[in-house]
Parts: C-alpha cells; structure tokens; sequence
C-alpha cells in the first residue's frame, strides 16, 4: 500500500524534475489501491504534464501475442517525431489524477455532453489541448512500419505503414461502483465532437479508436462523473503482415485514473 508520502514524475516542455509531495488530497485515494509485486516501475502519480497511453509491439515467431507492451510515457526531450528519450513507466504502479484545474461541469447547453447529465452536472476532463496545470494524455504507438496490416472499416490490406485499433474492454473502480461514468472524445475541425470510448450507454463494438497508425502520436479528452478509482482496460488489437505470420492478434492491459475526493 502508499504511504502518505507520494512521488510524482512532473513533466512539461522546459525541464522534468521529481518531488516528494505530501497532500491530504491524495490521502483519500490510499486505500483504494494495492500495488501488485510485479510492477516493473516504482509507484507513480501523475499529476500534470505531458504523457502517453503507450503501445509497443515486437514481432515474436511463433506467438504473436507475445509481441505488445504497455506503458505510459512520457519524452524527456519533447521530440515526439523520435524514439529517443521516451521513458515507459509500468500501468500496474502508475495513476493518472484528474488534477484540481480538471474539475467542470456540463456547460449549457449541454449538446452532445448531455449524455453525462444536465447541464451542472460535476465532470472531471483531462483536457485534449495542453493546459497548465491538468495532465495532457494522448494515446502513442512506436512500433516499425511494415509490420501490421492497415484497417479500413473491418477489413485489412497489407501497408506499408499499418494500423492498430485500441477498444475499450471494461472500466471497473470506486468510481464506477459509485455510478461514475468514463468517456474519451476528440474536438475536430469546425468544433465537430467524435466520441471514442463512452460507458455513459454501456460498453459495445462502438467503443473503440478503430485506426491507429504505427508511430503516431494523438490526444483525446479524457472525462470522469464521480471521484474515485478507474481501472480502464483496453484491448490493442491488429493483422500483421504477411511477412510476420499475416495472424491478428491482440492483447489487453489495464490502466489507472483517479479522481481525488
């Protein structure tokens, strides 16, 4: 279990520093989570910059499902267009808080954010545009080219860059258990609002990034209902390349948020 002494990774494009912090704010979220003993990374809390929900992927003969590896990162030199300084911290140890400057409400009108409430309704939401002060999440992938099939609807051809598709699995926590709500959205051109992932109707097919391109780097707005605990897992899923087995494959990994009581 957490002490009451906490250490955060706290980046942003000038410098990344750790500090030993100590916050009553964090003192309720305690109890809710054991760390497990497999966790390759020391326990982390994400409080505010910038971060990934990270997908790798490594061929192996024989077990294509041995290939994926999950993380959240971040870059310690902030060039996203490379590899180099990306540091992968272990989900199992490392939560993701929906810091004080993510509380909100359900503007009015309430549009297409109806679905949490009436306009008023508490809403907690990392926020898709870097904002001092929140974490700024995206979802990466750095695996080669050439190594996964391109998805189109659900249908696959072979590409000389390639897809993943990432769907959400089940989100499960104090906060759910209270009647919160989980959902991630991109704000398009022209203001235009695409849902990604939304429990607000359940869990279904329609719960999913469906295209994903190898070495891209994009960020979703990431919003919670009720304080508390969410284990969010996903599922990576893609068809490899004729070369690599021409199998899909998949896997699944849980990732923690926390909204502080």
């Amino acid at each position: 279990m957490r002490t009451d002494c906490w250490w955060f990774l706290i980046a942003n494009a000038n410098n990344l520093q750790q500090e030993r912090l100590v916050s009553p704010i964090r003192l309720t979220i305690l109890p809710l989570l054991a760390l497990p003993v497999s966790a390759l990374t020391p326990p982390t809390d994400l409080l505010y910059g910038h971060y990934e929900l990270h997908v790798d992927y490594t061929p192996t003969a024989g077990m294509p499902d041995a290939g994926w590896r999950f993380s959240v990162s971040y870059d310690e030199d902030d060039d996203f267009s490379t590899v180099g300084g990306v540091v992968r911290l272990d989900p199992e140890s490392t939560v993701i808080l929906a810091a004080p400057m993510t509380a909100g409400v359900v503007p009015s009108p309430a549009g297409a954010f109806s679905r949490f409430g009436p306009s008023g309704t508490p809403l907690w939401v990392l926020p898709q545009n870097n904002t001092p002060s929140t974490p700024f999440l995206g979802v990466r992938t750095t695996m080669g080219t050439g190594i996964f099939q391109a998805r189109v609807g659900n249908n696959y051809s072979p590409s000389g860059q390639g897809s993943i598709s990432l769907r959400l699995v089940s989100v499960e926590g104090t906060g759910p258990d209270s009647g919160g709500k989980f959902a991630t959205w991109k704000t398009e051109s022209f203001g235009t609002t695409v849902f990604s992932f939304d429990t607000t109707d359940g869990i279904g097919a329609a719960d999913e990034i469906p295209t994903i391109p190898v070495s891209s780097h994009t960020h979703y707005n990431w919003a919670f209902t009720k304080p508390g605990l969410y284990r969010v897992t996903v599922e990576a899923k893609g068809k490899l390349m004729p070369v690599h087995g021409n199998a899909i494959t998949s896997a699944r990994k849980t990732f923690l948020f926390a909204v502080p009581f």
